[in-house]
């Protein structure tokens, strides 16, 4: 009986409720602080994840490009890279050396930076596709490194090499779509 007496205080039971209430509204802070810092974890993920998409994507249509253009199956592009290459003595190979230097050095930087935020953060809900990117990244890597020499080819040889790129690029580009469509 004495406590509803003194809840009965208008001092008192406007203390309490006041008390109550900043209990509340800290609880309920904290909790939006840790949903806050799980999806900006998530966004920062499908940032890093969709940036290595997109030069993978590049780099994928510019290395089919290339054998297209070397196995002949775009002739015309064929005979105008051979003039030009001719008079310009070797200018675009020196270019395309570049050009697939350059997605590597970008690619290696994009898929470090996946591959640490998905061990770091993503714990076992990640694991497997780390592994997969870990394994087949360096192939993937190789396949456009070796462009600057595939010109050497023969057409049996560029066929086993666009053979060997397509199934390194769906494998790693599968494990990107999935990591992007995964929702929490």
């Amino acid at each position: 009986m004495m406590f509803f007496c003194l809840l009965d205080n208008t001092f008192f039971g406007t203390l309490l409720a006041g008390g109550l209430l900043a209990w509340l509204g800290l609880w309920l802070y904290r909790r939006q602080k840790q949903i806050d810092a799980v999806y900006e974890n998530h966004k920062k993920l499908k940032e890093k994840t969709s940036m290595l998409f997109a030069i993978i994507e590049v780099a994928g249509k510019d290395f089919r490009g290339q054998i297209g253009m070397l196995d002949g199956q775009n002739q015309q592009l064929k005979s105008v890279y051979d003039a030009l290459n001719a008079k310009y003595n070797n200018h675009f190979n020196d270019e395309f050396e570049k050009k697939f230097n350059q997605y590597v050095k970008e690619i290696d930087q994009a898929s470090n930076n996946l591959v640490t935020h998905l061990k770091l953060y993503g714990g076992e809900l990640y694991k497997q596709e780390a592994d997969v990117l870990t394994e087949n990244m360096a192939k993937l890597n190789m396949y456009l490194l070796g462009a600057s020499v595939m010109r050497r080819f023969n057409a049996n040889e560029l066929e086993n090499l666009k053979k060997g790129f397509e199934e390194t690029y769906s494998l790693i580009s599968g494990v990107l779509q999935k990591i992007l469509k995964q929702n929490l």
